[in-house]
């Protein structure tokens, strides 16, 4: 298995056990009781918005020259993360008619983790 795909499969699993694990916690907690419907909604577009950034992430290191394009990503000011990352069409999901602010924002925020090579 080559690096891109390990990286891939680390961002895609990362997220699937992170976003399983939210949505297991939501409805009750022990310290806290019930979740109100609004706590709850809050929680699952989090959890949401968690697993959309790993898949973004995931597209952007399987696509074509990787590491040179994560370094332009590092390299931009922060406004135009957003709109490199929208260009590439990395953070378009199949079934979304609107691209999220934040699950752009997560998903760079999750590059930008990733140690250059």
């Amino acid at each position: 298995m080559d690096a891109a795909a390990k990286a891939n499969m680390i961002h895609g699993l990362g997220g699937i056990v992170f976003g399983a694990a939210l949505t297991a916690t939501i409805g009750f907690s022990p310290l806290s009781g019930w979740k109100t419907r609004m706590d709850s909604n809050r929680m699952v577009e989090s959890a949401v918005i968690t697993t959309q950034a790993a898949i973004c992430a995931a597209q952007f290191t399987k696509a074509p020259k990787y590491p040179e394009r994560l370094k332009e990503l590092k390299a931009l000011a922060y406004g135009e993360k957003g709109p490199y990352v929208t260009k590439g069409g990395w953070n378009h999901l199949l079934g979304d008619e609107k691209i999220s602010d934040s699950m752009t924002q997560a998903c760079i925020d999750r590059l930008e983790a990733v140690p250059e090579k």
